[in-house]
């Protein structure tokens, strides 16, 4: 038994010798599988809220007059939830960190996903 245990621990010591000294192959085409695509000329788009009317904007908008807020008694912004369709600011939660959902897309903790900005200030 001792003997059969030297000769399989002798062969394994010359396999693992051997593997060793073996070098890999090396490629001298190495394959680049990274695809690249050459774009002719790319022209971007775009407009500012600011200077086009809101009726050419191509998107929904809800414009409410402080005459109209002032007749419906809306004092914050949590008021016109019942005002604008698919816009709702739940009372809950500290002032600085409480959600904006619009259209049902919203966080209650973590980032937000909708933001407020008045006056070009988030």
């Amino acid at each position: 038994m001792k003997r059969l245990a030297m000769i399989v621990l002798a062969v394994s010591q010359i396999f693992i010798s051997y593997s060793r000294n073996i070098e890999p192959e090396k490629d001298d085409n190495p394959q680049d599988t990274l695809k690249v695509y050459y774009l002719n000329e790319v022209v971007v788009t775009s407009s500012v809220k600011e200077t086009n009317e809101l009726k050419n904007m191509p998107t929904a908008v809800s414009v409410v007059s402080p005459k109209q807020l002032r007749d419906t008694q809306i004092e914050s912004l949590p008021g016109l939830s019942s005002f604008i369709p698919n816009f709702f600011i739940p009372s809950y939660g500290s002032k600085v960190s409480t959600p904006i959902y619009i259209r049902g897309i919203g966080a209650r903790l973590g980032a937000q996903t909708v933001s407020m900005y008045v006056d070009n200030v988030p």
